[in-house]
């Protein structure tokens, strides 16, 4: 369960994003959390801003990072990996049911780097696994290339993955192209996913969602 009164804490420090529904997230059948880049947009209130779109069953702007973040977290939600979803239709089903964070607190642009990105990790990291652990995930799913984010044994136990000195162990049958890595979280069981940002290029819909598929399928299809 997520830990309400540390999130309340963060919220009066300032941190706007995060879980958008607290009751409906905590009945969700798996925990899920997005973490992105950043908003396209100064002092943008991002959990707020996805929930009453959801309200108004309208994604508005939100469309082209979330038609992904929608189609992928209904499939495991719903158990359902047959075919993808409509994810304007499911978007004020599935968004108050899911976490999403992003890197760069500050608001960014329609088009950010990643060594900015990466800068504004290595400045957030003690918030960002301060928030991670608060929402208590079961899924996270690292959509923002900075796949060192969890290499460093500080966030849910001791490091068990010697060589790389990361604190989840890589699943090796679901590394695809190099970018989507899963590994699980020895002492929690939560599951870890690298994954392209829900906007690049390098794949369409229909190849995004099938290696999600491919790398989840052993654990959420039983």
């Amino acid at each position: 369960m997520p830990n309400l009164e540390e999130l309340n804490q963060l919220a009066l420090m300032g941190v706007s994003d995060g879980i958008i529904d607290k009751k409906q997230y905590e009945c969700a059948p798996y925990k899920i959390l997005w973490i992105l880049k950043e908003t396209n947009g100064q002092d943008f209130e991002l959990a707020w801003a996805l929930g009453y779109q959801a309200k108004q069953k309208n994604w508005g702007g939100f469309h082209k990072t979330y038609r992904r973040v929608v189609q992928i977290s209904s499939a495991i939600l719903e158990k359902n990996w047959d075919s993808m979803s409509d994810a304007k239709l499911k978007f004020p089903i599935i968004v108050p049911q899911i976490a999403v964070i992003n890197i760069n607190k500050m608001g960014g642009t329609s088009k950010s780097k990643h060594r900015e990105i990466l800068a504004y990790y290595k400045q957030n990291k003690q918030l960002l696994m301060r928030q991670i652990k608060a929402i208590n995930p079961d899924i996270i799913i690292n959509a923002n290339q900075v796949n060192e984010m969890f290499d460093e044994g500080e966030l849910f136990g001791e490091v068990v993955d010697r060589k790389y000195k990361r604190a989840w162990q890589e699943i090796p049958s679901c590394n695809k192209k190099g970018a989507f890595m899963i590994g699980r979280f020895p002492s929690t069981g939560q599951l870890i996913l690298n994954v392209y940002h829900p906007q690049s290029t390098k794949l369409n819909d229909v190849e995004y969602f099938l290696l999600v598929k491919q790398c989840f399928k052993e654990y959420l299809l039983s």
